[in-house]
């Protein structure tokens, strides 16, 4: 159990490198040490830290879906926002 533990700290450590090179992937890295740490936990009885990355594990599900699914979508609006502010500047010079 020892060596889950170790285990879990380095991909735990991969996951904040990747999240700090803004890598959108780091949140499937998180997530894979979060459910290992809450595993962890569970054995070995620490009830209220396996809770903490249960909500830990929340929140990388919820990071990828805003990386993954509303940045494109406020990228495009932002794109046609652009494109309509520059089609009315146009239009009044």
């Amino acid at each position: 159990m020892e060596l889950l533990g170790w285990g879990t700290a380095c991909i735990s450590l991969t996951g904040a490198f990747l999240n700090a090179r803004q890598k959108w992937y780091s949140f499937l890295v998180w997530m894979v040490a979060n459910i290992l740490w809450i595993i962890y936990d569970l054995y070995n009885g620490c009830y209220a830290q396996a809770a903490l990355f249960v909500a830990y594990l929340s929140m990388n599900v919820y990071g990828l879906y805003c990386w993954k699914v509303q940045k494109p979508k406020n990228e495009i609006k932002e794109k046609i926002k652009e494109k309509l502010d520059s089609c009315i500047d146009r239009s009044l010079t």
